[in-house]
């Protein structure tokens, strides 16, 4: 079996540098000529745990009221982060965007995780989200979402259900913590270089290239150090 350098990415539905940070690594690992010896991961990270989903409200306005932050900021936030996507050609659409809880969809991520559908179903959530004011927290529209990838729909609604893969999520949180991340994208390669944040297309493909030398070399037999001593050979002469 080929083995594969690991890269895992802690990141939440609901935060938009998540989704133009995976538009910018996934330019820079299409553009990687050995792209088919990494493996990605994708880890739960919750920005807002104990949020209530809330379909009276616009993002804008649980902005204003939960962030404290003011009309105008908030106004100016938006716009940076509509003129950042729309860089890597995305569409975000802030008027639409259903304020919701995200532990759901991270226990369907898990779930996706095990069928290896775990990418697709990262993106087109990001897309519901984002794009197309989608109601993440809803079950029958994430059972939609989930289909739409692949998965199977009564395995996905007994996954909805549950209480299935909270521990799974507990424990990518706990090993957030104890890796010192405390934002999101955070992108892990090789638990050797942590990149916090969308980095941009270019710096990704320089991590790539870094991260996966060292980790190539890695796998190559090491040479020994020798010190010569008295000793004797196959041929039984002894020196």
């Amino acid at each position: 079996m080929l083995q594969k350098m690991q890269i895992e990415i802690w990141s939440d539905i609901m935060c938009p540098f998540c989704y133009i940070g995976k538009k910018q690594f996934d330019a820079a690992l299409e553009q990687f000529d050995f792209r088919d010896e990494v493996n990605i991961t994708w880890k739960s990270f919750e920005l807002i745990p104990n949020l209530q989903t809330n379909t009276d409200i616009t993002i804008q306005e649980f902005l204003i009221q939960h962030k404290g932050m003011s009309p105008e900021h908030t106004q100016l936030f938006v716009e940076r982060i509509v003129t950042t996507a729309s860089e890597v050609g995305l569409k975000f659409d802030f008027n639409a965007i259903v304020v919701a809880n995200t532990i759901k969809c991270h226990q369907l991520l898990h779930f996706a995780h095990q069928k290896g559908f775990q990418d697709e179903l990262k993106e087109r959530l990001l897309k519901a989200y984002f794009i197309e004011g989608i109601n993440v927290d809803n079950i029958p529209h994430l059972i939609q979402l989930g289909s739409e990838v692949g998965l199977d729909i009564d395995e996905l609604r007994d996954v909805l259900d549950s209480s299935s893969f909270l521990t799974e999520i507990k424990q990518d949180i706990s090993e957030a913590k104890n890796l010192g991340i405390n934002g999101i994208p955070y992108f892990v390669f090789d638990r050797k270089y942590g990149a916090s944040g969308a980095q941009g297309a270019n710096k990704f493909s320089e991590i790539l290239q870094q991260s996966h030398n060292e980790w190539k070399q890695s796998l190559a037999p090491q040479k020994l150090t020798v010190i010569d001593g008295e000793n004797c050979d196959i041929n039984g002469h002894c020196d």
